[in-house]
């Protein structure tokens, strides 16, 4: 079903939505423990999660899920107001720096941390730059862009947002860090990690932010994400909204939540089960 009012912007989450952060993470931590003659990882190289099997991605898969959980659980604190002071105001790249080198020094990854210098930190930290996109996403972003606004909205720093779309070949028209509105992406209720952290709710300031510089009515705008606490604030900030099922989509908060069971309503216009959907149905 085409919706009842027309789309001028489709406005995306970046990180699990267009790009598969998690393959690509896996795949570059494998790469370095394997350079640094630590252990024999039973990840295979894959282009995308789809193509694993739920047990190939051994402790590689749990140190990637780990170091973005760190960065999960430092927005929450954000929003609730507890946030450790050392690492309020860093950008996304100097966070996950910081949550990097704590994992590798800590006693479950010494053993590769003390194998890995500072070069090979630093590299190893930059492959957030280098996230491949889902391999639906170039292609229809470049078919999209040709009917409507295609826009990156992303807790992620500028230049790391502008990397990952030159890396992964993605067209958009703007890119909106919420480092220019400083504030997050909302987490609310349906999303946490770990302890139940009350966030206060939801905090629109980023999407009425991306609205103002679009110069565009709410309703003519639409968030696509495949995480529901997303397209609530979406939606509390009057967005029309789009869930992309993606099944390989690490649910690091949204444990209770099957994608292939998010149907319309509520916070949800439409679902679509990939990009190409996407593309077919504005």
């Amino acid at each position: 079903m085409a919706p009842n009012v027309k789309i001028h912007a489709l406005i995306f989450d970046v990180f699990g939505t267009t790009v598969d952060w998690y393959s690509s993470v896996v795949a570059e931590v494998g790469r370095v423990a394997e350079q640094a003659g630590v252990g024999a990882c039973t990840f295979r190289c894959a282009t995308t999660r789809s193509d694993l099997d739920d047990d190939t991605d051994g402790d590689w898969g749990a140190f990637a899920k780990e170091w973005r959980a760190g960065y999960i659980r430092h927005v929450q604190a954000v929003g609730a107001g507890t946030a450790d002071e050392n690492l309020k105001g860093l950008s996304m790249d100097a966070l996950h720096r910081k949550l990097l080198d704590g994992l590798l020094d800590s006693s479950a990854w010494n053993h590769l941390g003390q194998r890995v210098d500072e070069q090979g930190r630093a590299n190893l930290n930059d492959v957030w730059h280098r996230l491949n996109g889902w391999p639906d996403a170039a292609s229809a972003v470049t078919q999209l862009k040709q009917s409507t606004l295609v826009i990156a909205l992303s807790n992620g720093n500028m230049r790391l947002l502008i990397d990952i779309a030159k890396h992964a070949g993605l067209p958009w028209d703007a890119v909106l860090s919420a480092d220019l509105f400083g504030s997050f992406k909302p987490w609310v209720e349906v999303f946490y990690f770990g302890d139940d952290i009350d966030c206060g709710g939801s905090d629109t300031k980023v999407y009425v932010g991306a609205l103002k510089h679009l110069s565009l009515a709410p309703e003519n705008c639409a968030m696509v994400a495949c995480h529901l606490w997303d397209l609530k604030g979406a939606k509390k900030a009057g967005m029309q909204t789009i869930y992309v099922r993606r099944k390989a989509e690490e649910p690091l908060g949204d444990e209770d939540i099957d994608g292939d069971a998010v149907q319309v309503g509520g916070e949800v216009d439409f679902v679509v089960d990939n990009f190409r959907e996407l593309a077919r149905l504005v």
